[in-house]
C-alpha cells in the first residue's frame, strides 16, 4: 500500500484518527480526536469525516473500525455497520476503505457490507494485536461509550496467535481450532432477541429515572416529542 495512511475509530461518542505517512514511523503517527454523539446528530457524521481529514490531511489509503453501530441511534447492528460505511461513502467519493473485521483481517466495503457482523464492534481485536508487538505481558482495557473490553496478554501470546491464524487461515485444520473462539464473539455482535431489548430499555429507563430525566410512557409519546423543535436543539 503506497502513501499515507488514515486509520479510523468511529466510536459512539469520539471519531479517532490517526495519519501515518508513507514509511512512516507506527509508533508516531499524527492523531485528531473529535468528540460527537452520533446519538444526537448522526447525519452530521459525513461531514464531520471530510473536515477531520482536511484537519490532518487527505489519503487515498484509509482503514476502519468501529462501534458506533452500538449506539442506541441505531435499531441493528446491520443498520449502524452500514451507515458508517454510507458516511465514508459520502465524505470520501472514489476512496475505497478497508474495514478491520473481528477475525482480524481487513476486507474491501462492499465485503463489509455483505456481512456487517463481521466488522461490528472489532476495534478490540486491532488495539490487542498492536499492543501485543511491544507488551509481552499486559492487561489491556478499553472502556468506551458503547463497549468495555478486558483483554489480557500473556508472553505476547494473543499477538502471536493471531499472527498465526491470520497467516494460515486457509487451512481447515487451523480454522477447525480457531472456530469456537470466532463463534464466541458472536455472542456480542449477533442481533439481540426481543426480551434482551426489553431488558435494555428497562435499565435504561431506571438509569434516566434516576438522574432526573423525563422518560417517555411510550414508544409513540418519544417519537412526538423527538419531532418537536424543543427537542431538536436540546
Amino acid at each position: 500500500m503506497k502513501g499515507p495512511i488514515l486509520g479510523w475509530d468511529v466510536g459512539g461518542a469520539n471519531v479517532k484518527v490517526a495519519r501515518l505517512e508513507d514509511g512512516g514511523d507506527v509508533s508516531a503517527p499524527k492523531v485528531l480526536e473529535c468528540p460527537f454523539p452520533i446519538w444526537r446528530n448522526r447525519d452530521a457524521l459525513p461531514g464531520l469525516l471530510a473536515g477531520t481529514a482536511e484537519r490532518l490531511g487527505r489519503a487515498r489509503n484509509m482503514a476502519v473500525t468501529m462501534t458506533a453501530e452500538l449506539a442506541d441511534c441505531f435499531a441493528t447492528k446491520r443498520e449502524g455497520v452500514l451507515f458508517v460505511l454510507d458516511a465514508f461513502r459520502a465524505a470520501f467519493p472514489g476512496v475505497e476503505p478497508w474495514i478491520y473485521g473481528i477475525d482480524g483481517r481487513f476486507r474491501s466495503d462492499a465485503a463489509a457490507r455483505q456481512r456487517p457482523h463481521q466488522v461490528a464492534a472489532a476495534n478490540w481485536r486491532a488495539s490487542a494485536t498492536f499492543v501485543a508487538r511491544t507488551c509481552r505481558d499486559a492487561l489491556l482495557i478499553d472502556v468506551g461509550s458503547t463497549t468495555t473490553d478486558v483483554i489480557p496478554i500473556v508472553a505476547g501470546v494473543a499477538y502471536e496467535i493471531i499472527k498465526f491464524a491470520g497467516k494460515f487461515r486457509r487451512s481447515p485444520l487451523v480454522m477447525a481450532i480457531f472456530q469456537p473462539g470466532m463463534w464466541s464473539q458472536y455472542l456480542t455482535t449477533r442481533e439481540p432477541n426481543p426480551d434482551q431489548i426489553e431488558v435494555a430499555l428497562a435499565a435504561l429507563r431506571a438509569v434516566l429515572e434516576a438522574e432526573g430525566h423525563r422518560v417517555p410512557a411510550s414508544a409513540t409519546e418519544a417519537s412526538a416529542e423527538a419531532a418537536t423543535p424543543e427537542a431538536v436543539t436540546a
